[in-house]
């Protein structure tokens, strides 16, 4: 859009040695701008989020569409179309939009709160505009889910069954090689535990050490696997945290005795168990009363974030290899734990698009950001000599923001002792205005020239500047604030 100015006034006011100035073009509509619910997990008013608010507003040059998510979410990606026509939102053949191809998207790494497209503003006032803005918002606080290790084998329990080894981890890659036995009964609770009360109502699993020579070693393994799938509404990209725990168990642990070694989809995830608990290089610790079927010994069960790398969708599979090293071992049965930040597709609220998908679109009608000053005001003029109030009549603005009216001192006087005209313009957020004394005794000899801001509440203030007609010619200057009235 172009600007209009009125060149009369500009000209009157130069000519009478009126101030320079430059119209800004930052627009009353941020104060007061278009606001649309930014929903998250909609299609349904039962799982519909209100995650923030999309605000829209315009300036002269310049469509401004802000995102803002609530303290519970952050944003991590943004897309926004804008069109005159709703068919020009890239959609595809079934009429779902397609973010990808929306003109604006902007990836947020780090997430952030708050987002603001400002766009080259080529459409007329009054241009009806489809807006299609869509986000990816991850919530602040940890979720974690619980996924059940299913389909359990083992492979076969007994002196030929296991590999062998003289050091630490010596036999795991050859015992991750162990084939799985779907003969060998996986939870035998108890079958080779030595001593201890057998609990009951718990699904372990136990095993014998059986090149025991009355020391430590050698290091023996067998094979555990199972497997399990992943919840559609866990992100994998944000997962900080896989656990391995017993359903049995207080706390995420695991009780084993002696070690473990895990492995997520083939890769290498990490150790727990005994050895690194009893000379305190790992969290866990023993407890005969709680855990009898490993002899009291327990492992913390976090794995940490560098684990979920290696979850995928669909299938997945853990394998276990225990390691035995001092007469006898087990393992409780054991689950995951995943802890994940939520991520969430979230729409500007809207209409439907035609599309099978939950998505959204809304209208928003280009404004004249030009405040509307027209009415009564009471101005306060202040200087060195004390506080003036004056009343101020706006009888008409033009569409250009030039506006004319008139005003008198005393503010609220039933006669006023000086009377004047107004001439003025309003562009933006800044208004100009100038006061010539037409009436009383500064009638014909004093005028005042103003500018200002209006402020998004309505109201105005600024600075001003006389032509010394009462200071021996010297020009006084002062500020100027308003009482009452509101721009809208």
């Amino acid at each position: 859009m172009k600007k209009i100015v009125t060149i009369g006034i500009v000209m009157l006011m130069v000519l009478m040695g009126f101030f320079s100035w430059t119209p800004e073009v930052s627009a009353h509509r941020e104060c007061d701008p278009l606001v649309i619910d930014l929903i998250a997990n909609g299609g349904s008013e039962a799982t519909e989020i209100d995650a923030g608010d999309i605000n829209v507003w315009n300036d002269y040059d310049t469509l401004y569409v802000k995102y803002t998510v609530t303290c519970e979410w952050v944003l991590t990606m943004t897309h926004l179309h804008v069109a005159t026509l709703l068919e020009d939102i890239p959609t595809a053949k079934n009429g779902n939009p397609i973010p990808g191809k929306f003109e604006y998207k902007t990836p947020h790494e780090p997430p952030v709160k708050v987002y603001t497209y400002e766009i080259d503003l080529s459409w007329d006032v009054d241009t009806e505009l489809y807006i299609a803005a869509h986000a990816v918002v991850m919530s602040t606080t940890m979720t974690t889910t619980t996924i059940e290790l299913t389909n359990w084998g083992r492979s076969t329990e007994s002196s030929t069954g296991i590999t062998s080894g003289a050091t630490l981890g010596s036999a795991v890659t050859a015992g991750l090689a162990l084939p799985i036995d779907p003969l060998q009964t996986v939870w035998n609770d108890g079958e080779y535990q030595e001593k201890n009360p057998k609990p009951a109502g718990i699904d372990y699993a136990s095993w014998d050490h059986y090149g025991y020579y009355g020391v430590w070693g050698p290091y023996e393994c067998r094979h555990f696997q199972a497997g399990f799938s992943v919840p559609d509404d866990v992100n994998l990209d944000t997962i900080q945290d896989v656990i391995l725990y017993s359903p049995y168990a207080a706390g995420d642990v695991i009780p084993v005795n002696d070690n473990i070694y895990v492995y997520l989809n083939g890769q290498y995830i990490g150790h727990k168990g005994t050895y690194w608990v009893y000379y305190g290089l790992e969290p866990g610790g023993r407890n005969v009363g709680l855990y009898p079927q490993t002899d009291g010994w327990y492992a913390d069960g976090s794995f940490g974030g560098g684990a979920g790398g290696y979850i995928q969708e669909g299938t997945n599979t853990i394998d276990i290899v225990a390691e035995e090293f001092c007469q006898w071992g087990g393992m409780d049965r054991l689950n995951m734990k995943l802890k994940y930040y939520r991520t969430e597709t979230a729409w500007g609220e809207g209409t439907d698009f035609l599309g099978k998908n939950w998505a959204m679109y809304f209208t928003y009608t280009v404004q004249d950001p030009t405040w509307d000053v027209t009415g009564d005001w009471v101005l306060e003029f202040t200087n060195f000599r004390g506080v003036w109030p004056h009343d101020m009549t706006v009888t008409v603005q033009y569409s250009d923001g030039s506006f004319e009216g008139y005003g008198g001192f005393k503010a609220g006087a039933t006669t006023y002792i000086h009377k004047w005209t107004l001439t003025g313009y309003v562009s933006g957020n800044t208004i100009v205005f100038h006061m010539y004394y037409y009436y009383g005794p500064l009638a014909d000899k004093y005028w005042v020239d103003a500018q200002g801001t209006i402020a998004c509440d309505g109201t105005m203030s600024g600075t001003y500047v006389d032509n010394g007609y009462t200071n021996s010619g010297t020009p006084i200057h002062g500020t100027w604030q308003s009482i009452s009235g509101s721009a809208s």
